[in-house]
């Protein structure tokens, strides 16, 4: 599609599960240095999202069901730190791969 074309496109407002970082219909990924806290701050945001929460970080938040899936961590490191948080959440699914 030509530039021009992408200019004239009428698209609806966005919607956020977190406003304005997490759009719905789409899928976020997240990446950055080791020992940024990327898997406590992205797990602790979808446990909010899950439990139905109003905000967090001072940002607004949606209710939804989350599925959260962890690609670059074993389980053997991910669960421990998942029991912490207190990720026992009805609508919180995880996937390991």
């Amino acid at each position: 599609m030509p530039g021009a074309a992408v200019q004239l496109l009428d698209l609806p407002e966005v919607e956020f599960y977190m406003e304005p970082y997490i759009p719905k219909d789409a899928i976020v990924f997240l990446h950055g240095k080791w020992g940024t806290y990327k898997t406590p701050i992205t797990l602790n945001i979808a446990k909010a999202i899950a439990a139905g929460q109003s905000e967090i970080f001072g940002c607004k938040l949606a209710p939804a069901k989350v599925l959260y899936i962890q690609a670059d961590t074993p389980k053997r490191v991910i669960v421990p730190r998942m029991k912490q948080l207190g990720v026992d959440v009805d609508n919180f699914d995880f996937n390991f791969s």
